[in-house]
């Protein structure tokens, strides 16, 4: 919650993306009208808030100003997600966080974050796709953990509600139930925030 308040989503967005996308709220996205939902617990931009949380979990500022040190590992698909990997270093440093930026090939990548976890922070991107079982879930249950399968629960998380609810859509008829259901997901996960939504990106087709 901590980093989440320390990263400013609408400076991140012109200045990393060049605008081509908007401040995401939750992991289902906005286009997905009928499953997204904005009644979650939010993380507006706020470093004050940021250092006070990281001050009650006992990550005070040592003598040069810095309250821990880890590793960032970017997704290796172009200077974009290089350029937000700096972006985010630079964030968190304002806040006594000292973040080493890691390049690699996507080998080396998808087995540090999705087998061994041998990362701290990790930047990807997912697509969100017609259904969040298809998009979303698969970042949140907890069967794919230390698997080595890709674009998957990277993060680790682990929460028997959320996997519940999980299981629950992924057998449920009802389209109305399945909508109550990942509803409940979405204030769940950003409650717990094991990953932070960043941008919802913005697509486009250049034809002559």
């Amino acid at each position: 919650q901590a980093l989440a308040y320390a990263i400013d989503l609408n400076a991140f967005n012109k200045v990393v993306w060049y605008g081509f996308g908007k401040p995401a709220v939750s992991p289902v996205v906005s286009t997905l009208k009928q499953f997204h939902t904005d009644d979650v617990p939010k993380y507006g931009y706020d470093p004050k808030k940021a250092e006070a949380l990281l001050d009650e979990a006992g990550l005070k500022r040592g003598a040069d100003g810095t309250r821990l040190r880890i590793n960032l590992d970017y997704l290796p698909y172009g200077d974009d997600y290089k350029r937000s990997g700096e972006y985010i270093k630079q964030a968190l440093k304002r806040i006594g966080i000292d973040v080493n930026v890691r390049a690699q090939d996507t080998p080396t990548y998808t087995k540090r974050v999705y087998g061994d976890r041998d990362y701290d922070l990790s930047v990807v991107w997912f697509a969100g796709f017609a259904d969040p079982l298809v998009g979303v879930t698969r970042a949140y249950w907890s069967d794919s953990v230390g698997k080595n399968i890709p674009w998957s629960n990277g993060s680790g998380y682990r929460n028997a509600e959320a996997d519940k609810l999980i299981e629950q859509a992924q057998s449920s008829a009802s389209q109305t139930e399945r909508v109550a259901l990942f509803k409940k997901l979405q204030q769940r996960v950003q409650t717990d925030l094991p990953s932070i939504p960043l941008l919802e990106l913005h697509f486009f087709t250049v034809q002559a």
